[in-house]
C-alpha cells in the first residue's frame, strides 16, 4: 500500500510539475509574441514631406523621406533616408541636410538624424558655398535649433573648421562650435595677386 500512495504522490507531483513547466513555455511564447509585434509598424508612408512653417506661415523647414515607419507601442516614427529643408529668414539659399535614417518623438518635437549627416548650403549672391560633415543631429522644431555632440567639419569657399559638437540655426543662419574649435582661412589667389 505504501507503494501505491507512493505512485499517487509521484503521479500528482508529475501533474504538477508538468502544468508549471506548459504555464512558463506560454508565459514566455506570450511575451516573445507582444515584443515582436510592438516593434512592427503600425502603417508606414513611403515618399513623404511635412512642412512647418511659422506664426505667419512661412515656410521654416520641410521634412521628408524615403520610408516613414510609425511605431504604436512608443508612438514615434522611424525615418529612412530623410532630408531636411531649412529657409533662412533672409530668403538666400536654402539648407539642405540628408542623413541615413532618423526619428520622430513621440510628440513630434524632436527629429534625430542618425548616421552620416551632410548639411548644404549651394552658393548665391548673398552668401558662399558651405558644407557641414557630422554625425547624429537632433532638431527641435520649437527652439529652431539643429545641435549634435559628434566631431563637425565646416568647409566654406576659403575657410576651414573642425572642433566637436554644433549648434546652429539654420534660418537665421547662426553656426556655433562648441568645443575644440579650430579654423583657418585661405586668401584667394586672385587678391594675392592684385596686391603685388
Amino acid at each position: 500500500m505504501n507503494t501505491k500512495i507512493v505512485a499517487f504522490l509521484i503521479a500528482i507531483l508529475g501533474f504538477f510539475a508538468v502544468l508549471w513547466f506548459n504555464n512558463i513555455i506560454e508565459t514566455r511564447t506570450r511575451v516573445e509574441k507582444q515584443n515582436n509585434s510592438q516593434s512592427l509598424p503600425d502603417y508606414y508612408v513611403n515618399d513623404f514631406y511635412i512642412l512647418g512653417a511659422d506664426k505667419f506661415g512661412n515656410p521654416k523647414y520641410r521634412l521628408s523621406a524615403k520610408r516613414m515607419e510609425h511605431i504604436a507601442a512608443d508612438n514615434h516614427a522611424d525615418l529612412i533616408e530623410p532630408k531636411m529643408k531649412f529657409y533662412p529668414d533672409d530668403q538666400s539659399a536654402p539648407w539642405l541636410v540628408s542623413a541615413q535614417t532618423g526619428r520622430i518623438d513621440k510628440k513630434g518635437e524632436l527629429i534625430t538624424l542618425y548616421g552620416k549627416v551632410t548639411i548644404l548650403r549651394r552658393a548665391s549672391t548673398l552668401n558662399p558655398p558651405v558644407t557641414i560633415d557630422t554625425r547624429d543631429i537632433s532638431f527641435s522644431p520649437l527652439t529652431n535649433l539643429v545641435k549634435t555632440d559628434q566631431k563637425v567639419v565646416y568647409t566654406s569657399k576659403n575657410n576651414f573648421a573642425r572642433g566637436v559638437g554644433l549648434e546652429a540655426d539654420l534660418s537665421r543662419q547662426i553656426i556655433t562650435l562648441k568645443r575644440r574649435a579650430k579654423a583657418s582661412y585661405v586668401p584667394e589667389k586672385n587678391a594675392q595677386r592684385k596686391k603685388k
